[in-house]
């Protein structure tokens, strides 16, 4: 049983290159990645996605985190780094591509935390327990080691309602785990939540202290509430509408939309006025 059927799920964007990551930023303007280095702006009214800026050697994006000058903090899988880019110009610079334990493996997706620090998943190899958490400042640079806790493929990851921990979850196995950190800013110990069926990808902030995942696989769109557990929003078994929604967003004058891209294909998905109210993204 799921909340929403898929005619209740409309195609926000089309003509994307197998997008992950998304955000928005402050003037809600919404940007996915592509498979080939590819940053597209989302155009609501034409449907169309505007191509705003290509990084170097062309790779896999993954998380994008939006800051509150309008840029972007990008994920790139196939470099191992992090780019910073200016959609206005089309302009990027390196930001972040090493730590102080070594090169990155496969930075993830991220989110920056009060006191100005962008922290961030190094996922790690699959299966390889190899995993950990860094923590880089607002201007870039070498990154640290954060949290060496959640091993397993560390993911999606978002700022709490109240700016006092983190959400993160881990793909294998599906975990849903927060992570609270102390006046300065550092890490305490983890604290699991819940197991998800599948494996989660992105993590997605409700008012009330709740969360919004979406599964890689299978095909869901999940809601976890402190009082209700975990609820089933949206699946589809034939992966069309919803094909590996790897991250996911609230949107809309009021953030009751509820949009996420969709790895396997080329669309945007979205349903609107959800009745699930979102909370506004830190940005840094």
């Amino acid at each position: 049983m799921t909340r929403f059927e898929l005619p209740q799920i409309e195609q926000f964007c089309v003509g994307l290159d197998h997008s992950e990551g998304i955000a928005a930023t402050a003037d809600g303007q919404i940007y996915v990645g592509g498979e080939a280095g590819q940053i597209f702006r989302l155009n609501p009214v034409s449907g169309s996605p505007e191509l705003v800026a290509v990084l170097p050697g062309e790779g896999l994006i993954l998380g994008l985190a939006a800051r509150t000058d309008g840029s972007l903090l990008a994920c790139d899988a196939s470099a191992a780094c992090i780019w910073s880019i200016t959609p206005s110009s089309g302009d990027y610079q390196l930001f972040c591509d090493a730590s102080e334990v070594g090169q990155l493996t496969l930075p993830n997706w991220g989110c920056f935390v009060p006191n100005g620090n962008f922290l961030f998943t190094d996922s790690g190899s699959w299966k390889g327990r190899d995993g950990k958490i860094m923590s880089v400042g607002p201007q870039g640079g070498i990154a640290r080691m954060w949290s060496d806790e959640l091993r397993d493929f560390p993911n999606g990851m978002a700022l709490s309602e109240d700016q006092t921990f983190v959400w993160v979850l881990e793909s294998t196995p599906g975990r849903l785990w927060k992570i609270s950190f102390d006046s300065d800013g550092e890490a305490l110990p983890a604290e699991f939540v819940t197991d998800i069926p599948g494996v989660p990808d992105g993590v997605a902030v409700t008012a009330g202290g709740g969360v919004v995942i979406s599964n890689y696989r299978p095909d869901v769109v999940w809601l976890w509430t402190p009082h209700g557990g975990l609820e089933k929003l949206a699946e589809d078994p034939e992966g069309t509408v919803l094909a590996s929604p790897t991250n996911v967003l609230f949107a809309g004058k009021d953030l009751t939309d509820l949009i996420w891209p969709n790895l396997g294909r080329w669309h945007v998905s979205v349903i609107r006025s959800s009745g699930i109210q979102g909370v506004p993204v830190h940005l840094g």
